[in-house]
């Protein structure tokens, strides 16, 4: 799933009915974290969702005769970029011939108009849960951080997320350049690279446009002060840091993602 910090968690409508459409964008917007767009057909929705990330898609069946909704969602499955996003048709088709197809096609979910709030909310928010999942690279000499980093990480932020461990810059960088990172957590106090000199180092390949970090250096000198400022590096905590609320914060506001909404609250239309 494809994640980008600036843009964060977007959720996009496509329906043909324009009401239902821009009413059903403002009960989102209004109850929901997340970034909620919208698309009118289709072919649209394919053309937007290819150029920046969509995390999850609420798509009505019927959409338009040349292009459905029942195509759509067969062009999702077959892109190599999309396929994996989740589908949930939003439709005023109730027969069981058109929620068979769409199940055949790789409908992730199928409500019916007129919709019930309370169950598209709950859809959604388990969808985001399940489907949102960052990959975070840990890179420290201090290797007894280990444990204690991925498990803060596992237990306190309310993502799924996968935790790398690289005990020097060079094996950091090395993983970047191979696999698809979402947050970059590092120290400063490495033999061989220092955390500063691995961030300039990224930032000169270009690659901490498309990073999250998080920077947690021991004291700084002035000198990589005024560097890290250079770097744009707006989230760092320095050790030893007691507080795990704190340094989860500084990985979601890193990520760029609200807290998940509680189900068990009231989150029904005002």
């Amino acid at each position: 799933m494809r994640y980008d910090s600036k843009s964060g968690i977007t959720i996009m409508l496509v329906d043909t009915n324009e009401s239902f459409l821009r009413q059903f964008f403002y009960f989102l917007k209004k109850k929901l974290p997340w970034k909620i767009i919208f698309e009118k057909n289709g072919t649209r929705a394919l053309l937007t969702a290819d150029k920046k990330p969509v995390h999850l898609f609420l798509m009505e069946a019927k959409l338009t005769p040349t292009v459905s909704g029942f195509k759509t969602l067969e062009l999702i499955r077959n892109d190599e970029k999309l396929s994996k996003i989740p589908v949930i048709f939003v439709s005023s088709l109730r027969d069981k011939d058109s929620v068979a197809k769409a199940m055949v096609l790789g409908v992730d979910d199928y409500l019916h108009k007129p919709i019930i709030p309370e169950e598209v909310l709950d859809r959604v928010v388990k969808f985001i849960k399940k489907t949102v999942k960052f990959k975070i690279l840990f890179v420290d000499s201090d290797e007894s951080l280990f444990p204690r980093v991925t498990s803060m990480i596992k237990h306190l932020l309310p993502y799924q997320a996968e935790v790398v461990t690289a005990n020097s810059a060079p094996a950091g960088l090395e993983i970047i350049d191979t696999q698809e990172i979402n947050l970059l957590i590092c120290g400063n106090n490495m033999p061989i690279v220092s955390g500063v000199r691995m961030l300039s180092m990224l930032k000169d390949q270009e690659k901490l446009d498309d990073l999250a970090v998080v920077f947690i250096p021991e004291e700084l000198s002035e000198s990589d002060r005024h560097t890290v400022a250079d770097l744009e590096i707006e989230h760092y905590l320095e050790k030893p840091f007691s507080d795990p609320e704190e340094f989860i914060s500084a990985i979601m506001a890193a990520l760029n993602v609200p807290p998940i909404p509680d189900m068990n609250e009231d989150l029904s239309p005002d």
